[in-house]
């Protein structure tokens, strides 16, 4: 139940000390501890000097164990075709993490759903098809009921030649590729703007504010301050990107 609990609300479990002693034992451990006051049983069996299975190796593996039954719940609902969908990006501990959603319809519905994220130590294209090649073997998918691939423009993924899209080919021949076409559509509105001054001259303009009110802490406070003061909502500025929805 902890377990649930924590990977559902999508918090860390450890905490940086779960030493007897820590004041803090990670959220995990605190959990238990709280349930136990009204479980007799938990308590007494976390009373006990052995038996807890509440290290970190046994959290992991609960949590990989909800993970498959998760997934496993997912493959069993799709209908006889799929389409897969492949993104990767870095996390916010600047780790290179690979997502894998797949796309199906199911009684005249359309669901996209995720199956997992895997850290990626390269991310040369022999290693993320080698990684979907991995996690469609895991999950019993079927490159045979498999019609698509889509992908965004990065030639890592979408180059003819050397990309993650021919080694899928290599594998399942009848897979369509797709270049994702939100994707698409957010580089023709952006270079569209690029040849536009006054709207390069306006987000030129915003990106220069937030670099203003965000690299000095006390601007950024009297920033926050000033939109109280006038009882406005108190809102915060986000960097330009690109492969953001800003245009």
């Amino acid at each position: 139940m902890a377990t649930a609990y924590l990977a559902r609300q999508g918090v860390a479990f450890r905490g940086d000390n779960e030493s007897d002693d820590s004041s803090n034992n990670g959220n995990f451990l605190e959990l238990l501890e709280l349930i136990g006051e009204l479980s007799p049983q938990l308590r007494d069996r976390m009373a006990i000097r052995y038996g807890h299975y509440a290290s970190p190796s046994y959290q992991n593996d609960i949590i990989s164990c909800l993970a498959q039954s998760v997934r496993e719940s997912v493959v069993g609902s799709i209908g006889p075709f799929w389409a897969l969908l492949v993104d990767e990006s870095k996390d916010a501990s600047r780790k290179e993490q690979l997502s894998f959603c797949i796309r199906y319809a199911c009684d005249g519905q359309i669901f996209e759903k995720p199956l997992g994220v895997s850290h990626m130590m390269e991310q040369n294209a022999e290693a993320l098809a080698t990684e979907i090649q991995q996690i469609v073997t895991t999950t019993k998918l079927s490159w045979e009921n498999c019609v698509g691939q889509c992908f965004d423009g990065a030639s890592v993924m979408s180059g003819h030649f050397n990309g993650v899209r021919p080694r899928i080919k290599a594998i399942a021949p009848h897979v369509a590729y797709v270049h994702c076409h939100a994707y698409r559509l957010n580089l023709v509105l952006m270079n569209t703007i690029r040849d536009i001054p006054e709207f390069v001259d306006v987000f030129s303009k915003v990106q220069s504010v937030y670099v203003f009110l965000t690299v000095s802490s006390p601007r950024h406070e009297l920033f926050i301050h000033a939109q109280k003061e006038s009882g406005l909502e108190v809102l915060e500025l986000e960097r330009l990107v690109e492969t953001r929805w800003y245009y």
